[in-house]
């Protein structure tokens, strides 16, 4: 199975009136709901030095 990154599923619009924090939330959840990401699954590893 093909692995997909979060990125590829986030929209955002420059122009729109909605602000950009919440188009991110939106387009997570949308991505999450349609099963094109998995619930739970992580994707990013971060360690602080």
């Amino acid at each position: 199975m093909k692995r997909t990154g979060l990125f590829n599923h986030i929209q955002i619009d420059e122009y729109s009136a909605t602000p950009k924090y919440l188009q991110l939330t939106n387009s997570i959840k949308d991505a999450i709901i349609t099963g094109k990401i998995k619930k739970d699954v992580q994707r990013f590893r971060f360690t602080l030095p």
